[in-house]
């Protein structure tokens, strides 16, 4: 049996397919490269992917947020995500609850131990973050921690009866009090956010120089990416209103000074990561690429405001030729170690046939691969 499954990601049915190879590639150059710039050059990484498939319960999952808690300790945020109901782990025979979480100790994931969390008070498993209302329900964004706090965004959809099956509500944020503890443990508080301009905002988060900036994702329609900005001591008092947006060659405004923030890059997926980097230039950002046999993309910018360079495809991934194939959700996780290599990222892979989806368990699984910069 299943919960909720006809509104998850699954059914983005129209979704283009697109063909493609294998194997270790280098980025092209496009967008506002310079023809020296460094270029990412990448390959599979399947050992680190056994780390989350040792669990007898969870059973495949999306998203794949990580947020470094320190002390050897990474938490993941998930997705829809199946929970067998039996000892045969079969999806068949499982639920799917719309977002849980995993910790995971050791920040090797060729070594590392992972232990899944969802919620567990019903009859049967449900999500780790309730649903905010009867019709809606919550999948995770981006987090930071912010002193001995954690911050998380989280995206409320509800089902709808046309496109996709399902609709950005919009977005809120809450605090968890003492993340070192056991997530059975945690105290959650509810941030006070607000709606503005049609978007949802921590599809990607980072602190930087006493701000808390989130980036945006269109919230019902595909949109430019803005970045807004809030003082950490907003965060402290428990709001993230008063947002600030960036407006370009004005700054940092609020709402009701602009019309629309200015466009700080164009990603047109809904989730992605941003992260400080030394080479090759200050600021990175993975996404996918496209839609359906997706690829895997970097951007990079001189600011955190951009204008960031356009994707660079730097890893076709090997499913993308499979029938119906569908590859997503790319991420960075700089806290992962991989000696050698300068970036670790994942990716989701998912099947726009369900039963396909069902049978298969090579797919739902994150998929790591590990890259350098090179000339």
């Amino acid at each position: 049996m299943f919960t909720d499954q006809p509104f998850s990601r699954r059914n983005l049915l129209t979704l283009a397919l697109a063909g493609g190879a294998s194997g270790l590639v280098s980025a092209g150059r496009v967008g506002r490269l310079a023809p020296s710039s460094p270029k990412l050059l990448a390959e599979p990484w399947p050992e680190a992917e056994a780390m989350f498939k040792k669990d007898p319960k969870w059973i495949g999952g999306d998203s794949a947020y990580s947020i470094d808690l320190g002390g050897g300790r990474v938490l993941w945020l998930f997705g829809d995500s199946f929970i067998a109901n039996t000892a045969a782990r079969s999806r068949s025979d499982s639920v799917m609850v719309r977002n849980c979480i995993a910790i995971q100790t050791g920040y090797d994931p060729t070594t590392a131990s992972m232990k899944y969390h969802w919620n567990e008070t019903g009859t049967r498993p449900s999500s780790f973050f309730g649903a905010p209302t009867a019709s809606t329900w919550y999948w995770p964004g981006d987090g930071v921690r912010i002193g001995s706090r954690l911050i998380l965004f989280l995206n409320e959809l509800k089902a709808v009866s046309n496109g996709l099956g399902f609709e950005g509500v919009g977005w809120t944020a809450v605090a968890i009090e003492n993340p070192q503890a056991d997530p059975s443990k945690w105290v959650v508080t509810k941030l006070k956010t607000e709606q503005q301009f049609g978007v949802t905002l921590g599809a990607a988060s980072l602190v930087d120089r006493g701000y808390l900036y989130a980036f945006s994702a269109g919230l019902l329609n595909q949109v430019p990416t803005y970045l807004a900005r809030w003082p950490i001591s907003a965060i402290a008092a428990n709001t993230l209103t008063g947002t600030e947006w960036f407006a370009g060659r004005r700054g940092w405004l609020t709402a009701d000074k602009i019309n629309a923030p200015t466009a700080v890059a164009s990603v047109l997926q809904s989730e992605f990561t941003v992260f400080p980097t030394k080479t090759p230039a200050p600021f990175v950002l993975i996404q996918t690429s496209g839609f359906g046999g997706a690829t895997l993309a970097y951007e990079t910018a001189h600011s955190l405001s951009g204008p960031y360079s356009g994707a660079q495809t730097f890893y076709l991934p090997p499913e993308r030729t499979e029938p119906k194939i569908m590859i997503y959700s790319a991420k960075m996780h700089p806290e992962q170690s991989a000696p050698g290599f300068d970036v670790v990222a994942t990716y989701c892979t998912n099947s726009l046939n369900f039963p396909t989806l069902v049978k298969d368990m090579s797919l739902y699984f994150p998929r790591f691969v590990r890259a350098k910069w090179t000339k």
